[in-house]
């Protein structure tokens, strides 16, 4: 198992939501450039960034880059939800 770090800048008028949902994506474009992984576990605490990827039909461009990128590739991705904040 490796684990990377990724970091991306975002225009500062960013919103949380497109902060988290940006990471996500990055993370699962990173796994499947590296092609050495047969599955990878995205964790993360944002219940609506997971949510909305799994909304079928989804307007929001990121979620539909992500959505993209889980039915294009052979690869399987866990999102596992856990709980950061009291």
């Amino acid at each position: 198992s490796q684990q990377q770090t990724i970091k991306i800048r975002l225009p500062t008028h960013s919103s949380i939501f497109t902060a988290e949902l940006s990471a996500i994506r990055d993370s699962i474009n990173q796994s499947v450039q590296n092609q050495n992984n047969d599955s990878i576990i995205i964790p993360s605490d944002s219940r609506s960034s997971f949510e909305a990827i799994m909304k079928y039909n989804n307007n929001h461009p990121i979620v539909q880059s992500i959505q993209d990128q889980v039915m294009n590739n052979r690869i399987t991705i866990k999102l596992c939800r856990f709980k950061w904040h009291h």
